[in-house]
Order: C-alpha cells, then structure tokens, then sequence
C-alpha cells in the first residue's frame, strides 16, 4: 500500500495505490485519524486507482471508514468505482461533491449524527445512573424500616426491664429461714467471741 497527501480548497485527499491487505486497513486508519485529530475534517480517500487490488471481504471494512470518521467529527468520502464503495468513481466527481451543497449538507447531516450518537450515550449513562440511584434509595429505603424494627425493639426492652424493675419484690422468706438465720448468728457470735474479736456478753 503506498499513500499520497494532497491539500486542495481545505480538502485533505489521501489517494491510495498498489493494493490494500486487511491488515493494513488498521493502518489506514491510524493514518486518517492523525489528520483529524490536527483538524482536518474534510478528507477524500481517493481508490480510485484503476490499478488498486482490494479484497471484495475488506470492501466492508474500508465503507465503515466513512461512519467512522463521522464519529470522530469528520467527513469522509471515498472516490473509487468499486460497487457498495465509492461516493464518486473518480476523484473529480467526488471533489464535486464534496464541495456542492449535497455535500455540505452530507457534512452537516454527519456532524448532526456525530452529536446525536453523542447524545445517545449520555442518555443511556444518566438512565444507568438513575437505575443505581434508584436501587440505592431502595435499599436506603430497606434500612431505615429495619432500623425503625430495632428501635422498636429496644424500646419494648427497655419498657419491659422498667416495668420489672419497678414492681420487683423481695425473695419470699418462710419461717424456717428466720429460724436457720438467727443459729447461724449464734453460732458466729459464739465463735467470734471464743477468739477475742467480740467481748463476752
């Protein structure tokens, strides 16, 4: 594949001779997006060589060219005879075309798809965003009911621990636990008085 450049009335034209492998579409590629991104926007691919061998499988390939560099803010028409390819089969007739109103309007029509697409995207990214947002108040939502539960929990809890506390009643005692109660002191007074600690009454 052997490229030329040409500047014509603002119209960058990349004419391409000798043959084109699929590989080396990528290459094409890469070349025409160095053009736009230092701003050349108008661009012809001129295939137009009688001589240029191209795979009918890679004829697909080098057409998405065109919606491609719309994409990317650019317009792209292709001189070349080949059948589902070429804007123009010659170079004049699509520099003609290029350059009437058709044209402009063919720019302005991608320029207005470019935005659109543009447009799309940001569309489906604030849907996302409201999708997750809206999941997030969902699940916001699922805690502020399970926190009310605890509360309310918490609150029984403390009503039922105040209502024991306040009407709790001393241990039940039976007569005989006064009687075991009183020998129990005897008997420690006694021994307490035996070693001195209380005085003999």
């Amino acid at each position: 594949m052997k490229l030329k450049l040409e500047v014509q009335n603002a119209i960058v034209i990349l004419a391409v001779s000798e043959s084109i492998a699929a590989q080396q579409i990528a290459v094409l590629k890469a070349g025409l997006n160095k053009l736009i991104q230092s701003g050349k926007k108008t661009i012809l691919l001129d295939l137009s060589d009688p001589n240029l061998a191209v795979a009918p499988a890679d004829v697909n390939a080098l057409a998405e060219l065109r919606e491609w560099a719309v994409d990317n803010g650019a317009q792209l028409m292709i001189a070349s005879a080949m059948t589902g390819l070429g804007d123009g089969p010659t170079r004049e007739e699509t520099l003609k075309l290029l350059t009437s109103p058709l044209g402009r309007l063919l720019l302005l029509e991608g320029r207005l798809r470019a935005q659109l697409k543009g447009l799309t995207q940001r569309k489906l990214e604030l849907e996302q965003k409201l999708t997750s947002v809206s999941a997030e108040a969902n699940s916001i939502l699922t805690l502020r009911k399970e926190n009310g539960e605890l509360k309310k929990r918490i609150r029984d809890l403390e009503k039922q621990l105040r209502f024991r506390v306040e009407h709790r009643t001393r241990p039940f005692e039976t007569p005989g636990m006064d009687a075991k109660r009183e020998a129990a002191t005897r008997v420690l007074i006694s021994v307490l008085e035996q070693e001195g600690i209380l005085p003999v009454t």
